[in-house]
């Protein structure tokens, strides 16, 4: 893995509340302007500034997290529209923990689903937009509720839910947070999120509407060939001379214990990727010499995830 991509380690606060809804926070503060309840808080991280210092890295792959309990979902009105359920296709397993202390792979589904850029929050102001995640497509109940709040300066990504289950919101870029999509219905309409995860490891599953300025969904097919890539977490580098050909030698550098390089991609076929590999990798700007090669990756697996990913923020 190149550098400036490193595990956070977590340090733990815990305070008390009797609510049964779990409800996950990322904010750049440590101080949230929580609703007038009672929360039981775990603060994950010391702050994007101590991460930073800590890795010696432009910027952290992760926005700081906050845990709180918060009040019970109720029901919303009816979706404005449905779209007919699709036939079943098989459900993705929970992501099998990474050996040899590696971090844990992360599920990161075919897409995400992220809100509407003009979603009437302003940069300098306050405000707050909401995803209901749904049953089906046809259902009026709601599961959880993914919620983006900003005022001021800070901000924060919130899934309130029913079942006590870990956040499965994704970073996307800087103060860019998204749901995973494992599927969408054949019109587009409607996809069905990951938006956590049980203690047990049994990923949980539910729908949101894809509307315009409301809710739009970025497949990883379209996203990943605009950016500078390496291999997700638990993929052992593999390059090839031509798609689906013989695998090829190509030595990467290593720092501190990991692979130092970076790939730039030139052209897509299938599940198949040309890429420019550099190492060490030169995206912070490198003083030493680099080699670099063109060769080909299988950038997706053969159920459309991403078997490698990208700097979400810092270099």
């Amino acid at each position: 893995m190149p550098r400036c991509f490193l595990p956070n380690k977590p340090t733990i606060d815990a305070g008390w509340d009797a609510s049964t809804v779990t409800t996950w926070m990322w904010s750049r503060s440590v101080m949230l302007d929580l609703a007038p309840a009672r929360r039981r808080v775990i603060t994950i991280g010391a702050g994007i500034a101590a991460m930073v210092a800590m890795l010696g890295c432009p910027g952290d792959n992760e926005a700081m997290r906050e845990h709180a309990e918060g009040a019970a979902v109720p029901a919303a009105d009816s979706p404005a529209s449905a779209a007919p359920q699709d036939p079943e296709p098989p459900t993705l397993a929970a992501p099998a923990p990474a050996s040899g202390g590696e971090p844990a792979a992360v599920e990161r589904g075919i897409g995400i689903v992220l809100f509407f850029e003009g979603d009437g929050i302003s940069e300098a102001g306050s405000g707050e937009d909401t995803l209901m995640i749904r049953p089906d497509t046809m259902s009026s109940a709601v599961l959880a509720r993914f919620i983006h709040r900003r005022s001021g300066r800070s901000w924060q990504y919130v899934v309130e839910a029913h079942d006590s289950v870990s956040g499965s919101s994704l970073e996307f870029g800087s103060e860019v947070d998204g749901l995973p999509v494992e599927r969408a219905t054949g019109d587009g309409r409607w996809v069905r999120v990951i938006h956590g995860q049980t203690n047990s490891g049994a990923l949980q599953y539910g729908w949101v509407q894809v509307s315009p300025g409301r809710a739009q969904f970025q497949r990883w097919s379209n996203v990943l060939p605009d950016r500078p890539l390496f291999f997700a977490e638990g993929i052992t580098p593999e390059f090839h001379g031509s798609a689906r050909g013989k695998m090829v030698e190509f030595p990467l550098r290593e720092r501190n214990g990991r692979h130092d390089y970076i790939m730039y991609p030139m052209q897509v076929q299938g599940e198949w990727m040309q890429v420019r590999v550099v190492t060490p990798a030169d995206v912070c700007g490198v003083e030493e010499a680099v080699r670099q090669s063109l060769l080909w990756i299988r950038y997706l697996d053969e159920q459309d995830r991403p078997r490698v990913w990208f700097h979400t923020r810092g270099c």
